[in-house]
């Protein structure tokens, strides 16, 4: 991969890949002795300081077990302080990294618990740091405290499981570890402990962040399309069905929920005679100038054919008489 120099890797904008090569300066024959201990990852070289931080001088031990893994002396104290600024004030980014959704549905941790777990001073007391999170509260340890020891021994044994580029199976991996730990009755509390986990990590395990806003997950919603506008709008505008996904229905509602439903203007507008109106309550409209000259032209064809009609009995009489003429 390309070089990447210390400003760059203790800079909060590059996004750590987990490949153990973007370490500044840690030189092929180290890489070589860490893989030989089992650490391929940058996580896991973090991980190796977060199990030496309790010791008074962690951060010089850090560096003589570098050097002690074959990294170049010149350097190692550079590498000591660029894995330890990272991980306690710069941070990880791990919210891509999401457990399965039968895991997640038993976590406990909502929007408030977050903030209040990202603004807390860390002591690397389980109790106190992840209070909350089943391992009891200040004063008052649950059993489950004794199976990691500390916070950073437990964000440690997290870190173990990436190996490779981070992925939500290294994270599951780690929830089905945790049942097996010797001393862990916190089972209700797994979920809950590594998305708490990994808040922490995103904002610097020493970090204390005030107005921390978690990542949720986005909830897909389907956008609804541009209508155009329209100075008088149709009938069917008034209310068109719903096209799919979430959106919703676009009626025009009333300004007030519970008031009768007001048709639009253009729906008013259109003729409504007769509809849906029984005929005994329908009034009479009065014949319009055209209707009145169908009128006039239907009067005088029914003369037309009364005329024939006496006629023709006129003559039937005369025969049935035997008179044989008839005048008209």
């Amino acid at each position: 991969m390309a070089h990447i120099d210390f400003d760059r890797f203790v800079s909060p904008t590059y996004q750590l890949t987990n490949a153990i090569d973007e370490v500044p300066q840690l030189g092929n024959r180290a890489r070589e002795r860490l893989a030989a201990n089992n650490i391929v990852s940058t996580y896991q070289l973090i991980a190796h300081y977060l199990e030496l931080r309790e010791r008074n001088d962690a951060l010089e031990a850090f560096k003589a077990w570098l050097i002690k893994m074959e990294a170049p002396s010149t350097h190692a104290g550079r590498i000591a302080n660029a894995i330890a600024t990272r991980v306690t004030t710069v941070g990880i980014k791990l919210e891509h990294i999401q457990l399965s959704d039968k895991i997640m549905n038993s976590s406990r941790l909502d929007v408030n618990k977050s903030r209040e777990i990202a603004a807390r001073t860390f002591n690397n007391q389980l109790e106190h740091d992840f209070e909350g999170c089943g391992f009891g509260k200040p004063g008052a340890p649950s059993g489950s405290v004794k199976a990691y020891g500390t916070t950073d021994k437990l964000i440690a044994a997290f870190l173990n499981k990436f190996d490779a580029p981070p992925t939500a199976a290294m994270a599951d991996a780690f929830y089905a570890e945790m049942s097996k730990v010797e001393g862990f009755k916190a089972h209700g509390y797994k979920s809950t402990i590594i998305e708490a986990i990994k808040i922490r990590l995103s904002v610097g395990i020493d970090r204390v962040v005030s107005r921390y806003e978690p990542e949720l997950p986005a909830m897909a919603e389907a956008t609804e399309p541009s209508t155009p506008d329209r100075s008088r709008p149709t009938a069917a505008a008034a209310t068109t069905p719903v096209t799919g996904g979430t959106q919703r229905a676009r009626t025009r509602p009333a300004q007030n929920p519970s008031a009768p439903y007001r048709h639009s203007e253009a729906a008013r507008a259109l003729p409504t005679h007769g509809m849906n109106t029984p005929l005994s309550q329908q009034e009479a409209r009065p014949p319009s100038a055209k209707s009145g000259s169908s009128a006039k032209g239907g009067g005088m064809s029914q003369l037309l054919v009364l005329a024939i009609i006496g006629v023709a009995g006129a003559v039937a009489y005369a025969k049935f008489a035997g008179s044989g003429d008839v005048e008209l």
